[in-house]
């Protein structure tokens, strides 16, 4: 079977992204780890343009990625600042250069993991997400920003332990809101991540629906590219558990290790089964 171009592209990504995400393995210094980190978090951004640029437009995508990109750093800000909404923390320079605070690649990150998210929650809503009367689509989008808010969070069940066991980024008070934690992570972390993931998405939800832009699935002859957009999500956790598990950060034997690869083995999951029943068959002009 002759594979399509345009899919033939997203599966050189993806390989590209795989054989990234496993180099640290390899245990390199620290710069060659900052530099593969930034080689990561460019192929995984050339992904989510391109991929937006077929499903929202080239435009819409730009928009997406401008305005996601503005609302995380200025949480982000927030948050190393003031600790709010996540709770107070501070990044080390093990993830490269910051800007006031917080690293430059971290909006840019933002961006890739809500796109895949939200594309996600798309395909796990599915027609519940249709175009239709303005009370339905401020309902329609509020329940898509709340649903990719909780897909994220259920990727930052390994992705912030396995960053902070590493060093990326250091909580101060981990305990300040009623001592509430999630392995030496606040709970507040989780909620702001909700929060600013439901933020970033209505923002753009909110620009959509005025420019009346419809998202355009891929079709029949590039239906592969549909599924392509679980690889990223279902590979952080792979690739960060198994380097968790040989680098010692997530130990089997102990809680503080098996915590995080169940609870977000099972939540990231569930939705990657959810997203990916519906990834064959979701319709055009959603």
């Amino acid at each position: 079977m002759r594979v399509p171009k345009l899919s033939l592209g997203f599966i050189l990504l993806t390989a590209s992204l795989t054989v990234i995400s496993f180099l640290p393995l390899i245990r390199p210094p620290l710069l060659l780890m900052i530099i593969l980190l930034s080689i990561y978090v460019i192929i995984l951004f050339a992904f989510c343009i391109i991929h937006g640029a077929r499903t929202l437009g080239r435009t819409t995508i730009v928009v997406f990625f401008a305005s996601s990109a503005a609302v995380t750093y200025i949480m982000e800000w927030l948050g190393t600042h003031y600790g709010v909404p996540f709770g107070s923390y501070y990044y080390t320079y093990k993830i490269g250069p910051l800007l006031f605070g917080v690293p430059l690649v971290i909006p840019i990150q933002w961006f890739n993991m809500l796109y895949i998210c939200y594309m996600l929650s798309r395909a796990i809503l599915a027609r519940a997400c249709v175009v239709g009367p303005a009370r339905t689509q401020i309902v329609s989008s509020f329940v898509l920003a709340l649903t990719t808010g909780l897909v994220m969070v259920a990727w930052d069940l390994i992705n912030d332990p396995f960053m902070v066991a590493m060093g990326a980024w250091v909580w101060t008070d981990p305990a300040w809101f009623y001592g509430l934690m999630y392995q030496g992570i606040p709970i507040t972390n989780y909620i702001g991540w909700e929060f600013t993931s439901l933020l970033a998405v209505l923002v753009f939800e909110l620009y959509r629906a005025r420019a009346d832009i419809a998202v355009h699935w891929f079709d029949d002859r590039h239906k592969i590219s549909n599924l392509l957009i679980l690889i990223p999500y279902a590979m952080a956790y792979f690739s960060q558990a198994i380097q968790g598990v040989m680098f010692g950060v997530l130990p089997l034997e102990s809680p503080t290790g098996q915590i995080p690869l169940i609870a977000a083995g099972a939540t990231m999951g569930i939705i990657s089964v959810l997203a990916g029943r519906n990834l064959m068959s979701v319709h055009e002009g959603q």
